[in-house]
């Protein structure tokens, strides 16, 4: 039997896998649970995205390899969508590349760089788990990036020594921030990319939950000049497009992005060309972001009242679709878990995204309207 790789059977199981396990398990059980642990949106995908997927499914009688950077519509598509919501004047051509969501495009996009020298990774220590899990199973040091509900739960800048920075290659920042719905200001983004430009490195911005918002739109990085970012956007959350797996790599960076272009063509990563077509349709329309938007503002509300009414504490909530959620009552992050499983409710413990994840958790609030009511109402009385 050949050798397996110790970075990949040595590392723990992806752990929102296993809290989908766990919600099985109990409904196995015959227990009634709300599963409020992952972000996968409950409501109705817009049905011009399944027509203008179902018609070009129909509309031809063979099928070809699709373009394994994106079709020249649709990556006009999201350079029209960029340019309309950010300002930002792209070229489809060298500075757009479709993907098939963003999480394969963050996992495998650190194989593009030489570590060879012991460079680094800088990873938030609350983050979403695939940036770590990547650098692990490719075997590239990382540094944790501490964060607190005092430094707003984004990285302290100016507390980074030199040296980490000047080793540095990477630097993932995801805002609103999952888990803790954190917004980085365009001021904040601006200093980073500064840090960036004086270090060389490049940020990695992951904006899946940017058109999300309570009231102001989050900054984005596009809207900075500079070739020492590259953006990941998706359509999972905006669109509710989480089954069709499609998103979009974004630089300025010419070189860059044709290097990636290069490595991506052998990997097998082209979207099928019906949901490029689902997907071209997505980005060209705002109407149903707006109307998502609205729905998630009313959810907002509800949940925010029930968690408030229940005598918990919550940061931010102003973006996306979590909550992060504390109690005085509880010190740790499985203590207040098993105050809501013992209401019905399966949430993932803040220690799930890092250490400092203590004493939180991470409600999920895209539900249907109704199971949002129970919700609700489980944690009231």
């Amino acid at each position: 039997m050949p050798k397996f790789n110790p970075a990949v059977t040595e590392q723990p199981a992806y752990k929102i896998t296993a809290l989908q396990d766990k919600a099985q398990a109990l409904r196995n059980q015959g227990v009634d649970i709300i599963n409020a642990t992952i972000g996968d949106p409950k409501d109705d995908t817009p049905a011009e995205v399944q027509q203008a997927l179902v018609h070009a499914l129909t509309s031809k009688s063979y099928s070809q390899y699709p373009s394994y950077i994106g079709s020249e519509e649709l990556r006009m598509s999201i350079a029209n969508w960029a340019s309309a919501t950010h300002g930002i004047q792209l070229d489809p051509g060298q500075q757009i590349i479709a993907c098939n969501g963003t999480k394969e495009a963050i996992y495998s996009f650190p194989m593009l760089f030489d570590w060879s020298k012991g460079q680094a990774i800088l990873i938030p220590s609350l983050s979403y788990p695939v940036y770590q899990m990547s650098a692990t199973a490719m075997q590239i040091p990382t540094v944790s990036l501490p964060l607190t509900e005092s430094s707003g739960f984004l990285p302290n800048l100016d507390a980074i020594d030199s040296t980490i920075l000047e080793n540095a290659q990477i630097f993932w920042i995801n805002s609103p921030h999952n888990p803790t719905t954190a917004i980085a200001s365009k001021s904040y983004l601006e200093e980073l990319v500064g840090l960036a430009e004086k270090y060389d490195f490049l940020v990695c911005s992951d904006e899946c939950y940017n058109d999300l918002y309570a009231s102001n739109q989050p900054a984005s990085i596009l809207e900075i000049d500079s070739e020492h970012w590259v953006c990941f956007r998706s359509l999972s959350k905006r669109s509710h497009m989480t089954g069709y797996r499609s998103g979009a790599i974004v630089s300025k960076n010419n070189a860059l992005m044709g290097h990636l272009k290069k490595m991506r063509s052998p990997m097998g990563v082209g979207t099928p060309s019906f949901i490029q077509a689902a997907a071209t349709w997505a980005w060209g329309d705002e109407t149903h972001v707006l109307k998502h938007r609205d729905h998630y503002n009313q959810k907002r509300q509800k949940i925010k009242t029930a968690i408030l009414s229940a005598g918990l504490d919550m940061f931010g909530g102003d973006a996306g679709f979590y909550m992060w959620v504390k109690s005085s009552n509880h010190s740790t992050s499985e203590s207040l878990s098993q105050w809501f499983l013992d209401r019905g409710i399966l949430v993932t413990p803040g220690t799930v995204f890092g250490a400092d994840g203590d004493p939180y958790i991470r409600l999920v609030f895209c539900l249907t309207d109704d199971v949002l009511d129970d919700c609700c109402q489980k944690i009231t009385h």
